[in-house]
């Protein structure tokens, strides 16, 4: 849907998705790809919040590697300012400095 310029369609696809999405971090970290791809910030930072909870717990991928493909990713520039995204980041680097503790 998005490819065909259908963002309604996939911003519903993608909700529906993130409602399913209850186990895997990476999966999490993609939709929020995508809602930024199609401009939802809302589900953006849903989205994030989801795939960061899920890293902190499972800790796969873990909070080093989330950090890192966050930063990787450009679909998230407009929104590294942003309260929503920067509390994200501040629980991933708590979680990986608990991890590096060895806590």
């Amino acid at each position: 849907y998005e490819q065909q310029g259908m963002h309604d369609a996939a911003r519903s696809a993608y909700w529906d998705a993130l409602d399913t999405t209850r186990d895997d971090a990476a999966v999490a970290l993609l939709i929020s790809r995508g809602m930024a791809r199609i401009d939802d910030r809302p589900g953006v930072f849903e989205a994030l919040r989801r795939a960061g909870q899920l890293s902190a717990t499972l800790r796969e991928p873990s909070p080093e590697d989330m950090l890192a493909s966050m930063a990787a990713s450009e679909e998230f520039d407009a929104y590294r300012q942003e309260p929503e995204f920067a509390s994200v980041v501040a629980e991933l680097e708590a979680e990986r400095s608990v991890n590096a503790a060895g806590l």
